[in-house]
């Protein structure tokens, strides 16, 4: 495993703990929808990162379902943000990290394109 892997694995946690924290909070209106929605998939992504990480047949596949999924959360975080269910200040460190984790996922998808070769 290579340290950014094992970077990733480590931070995605702390980062689902952030969201899951955030969209505890969200209007009740929005709660078993948009809420929902970021729970499940936050969540669902650390297992494909688990997936990524430990099986290496299965690693580009995990790692383009990370991708995908880190692509649906900035756009749910993006309309949580609109609809006045995040501050500017909670929008900006999700985006910020989830900025951060799709380079690391993208260098870690280049790096496996590298091996396949």
């Amino acid at each position: 495993m290579a340290p950014s892997e094992a970077v990733l694995l480590a931070r995605w946690p702390r980062i689902v703990r952030e969201l899951m924290a955030r969209t505890n909070r969200f209007p009740k209106r929005f709660r078993f929808t948009l809420s929902q929605r970021i729970d499940d998939l936050a969540l669902s992504m650390m297992g494909n990162l688990v997936d990524a990480t430990y099986s290496r047949s299965r690693r580009k596949i995990a790692l383009e379902e990370v991708n995908l999924g880190l692509e649906k959360l900035r756009l749910l975080v993006r309309i949580a943000f609109e609809e006045q269910c995040l501050n500017p200040a909670g929008f900006e460190l999700l985006v910020r990290e989830l900025d951060d984790c799709g380079r690391m996922v993208g260098g870690w998808l280049r790096r496996s394109a590298g091996d396949d070769a």
